[in-house]
């Protein structure tokens, strides 16, 4: 997800349980910066003592270092909501930005004792 590409190149989630079983990692990229490979290797880590819990990953620098968020206003069905984009090392692959924009839940009616007129 970090990279905006899949972590294997397979189309289907069972040919992914021949790696996964075989203790194989996804191959972190070169590219990416030194505190997003560790942060990586220690998610990926096959030995547990080595693998990172949640609390240890949440204070990991590579996710506090987080003064590059940008909050951004957003209206659309549902009203105005309040989104946090997060852009990291932009220039890191010379290539777009994939966004994903998620539409918020439907709308929710709550219910009435009043019957419909007619």
């Amino acid at each position: 997800m970090y990279t905006g590409e899949p972590a294997w190149p397979f189309a289907d989630s069972e040919d992914i349980m021949p790696q996964l079983l075989n203790g194989n990692a996804p191959e972190i990229p070169q590219y990416l910066p030194w505190e997003a490979r560790q942060f990586l290797k220690t998610c990926f880590a096959r030995n547990p003592d080595e693998r990172g819990i949640a609390e240890e990953l949440l204070k990991h620098p590579f996710l506090r270092n987080v003064s590059d968020q940008k909050k951004v206003s957003a209206t659309g069905v549902g009203g105005k909501r309040e989104l946090v984009v997060v852009m990291r090392f932009k220039d890191t692959r010379k290539k777009p930005l994939r966004v994903k924009i998620f539409p918020p839940k439907p709308l929710q009616f709550k219910k009435s004792s009043h019957r419909p007129l007619g």
